[in-house]
């Protein structure tokens, strides 16, 4: 590491130091734009899309390829009660409460997340 140190010339310091910064911020601003969800939008293999206020606590279940998921919406925030999926990592999730947040149940083809009022300036992000 020392040897890659001593060969960087000031320019290639400065440039490394300002993509470092440019990153720290970035990652920053995307996380903190989230704004406060208004709808629980659940996406099944099968049922197609189901839509929810977020606001109005509900439990209610969805099937997909591997059997049931128990999904629900309290006091402004949703998570998975329980599911037949074998790794329980989305009930392992927790609970969702703000915009471009994700709950994805992978073997029961079930994606959960949140919409807000003015909806998404991003399609996806990955991190």
């Amino acid at each position: 590491m020392k040897d890659v140190i001593k060969i960087l010339t000031l320019g290639d310091k400065i440039l490394v130091l300002l993509l470092a910064a440019f990153s720290a911020l970035s990652f920053f601003w995307v996380n903190s734009s989230s704004e406060v969800g208004e709808f629980v939008v659940v996406t099944t293999a099968d049922a197609g899309m189901i839509r929810k206020p977020l606001m109005q606590d509900d439990i209610f279940s969805v099937t997909g390829p591997v059997g049931r998921t128990r999904i629900a919406i309290q006091a402004g925030t949703v998570r998975v009660l329980d599911s037949d999926c074998p790794n329980k990592i989305c009930r392992d999730r927790g609970a969702i409460s703000e915009s471009r947040r994700i709950i994805v149940c992978v073997p029961n083809r079930v994606t959960i997340t949140i919409e807000g009022r003015h909806g998404s300036k991003f399609d996806a992000i990955t991190g």
